[in-house]
């Protein structure tokens, strides 16, 4: 089967573009995050069925 150059310039502009976009997504995920230094987490049961239950959650930023 022989294909049309067209086609294969086509192909060959999305191969391009993904390889493109793979190497930006592999910088993006790449780079370091910052978390803060410390921090406090408490929750309170909002209501308990026994089998599960909802809470209200507080978290405070202790860094700096």
């Amino acid at each position: 089967m022989r294909i049309p150059i067209r086609s294969a310039g086509r192909r060959l502009t999305a191969l391009l573009g993904a390889s493109a976009l793979a190497a930006i997504g592999l910088v993006a995920v790449a780079t370091p995050a910052q978390a803060a230094v410390s921090c406090q987490v408490t929750y309170t049961k909002a209501w308990d069925n026994g089998s599960g239950f909802g809470a209200n959650i507080t978290i405070t930023n202790t860094g700096d």
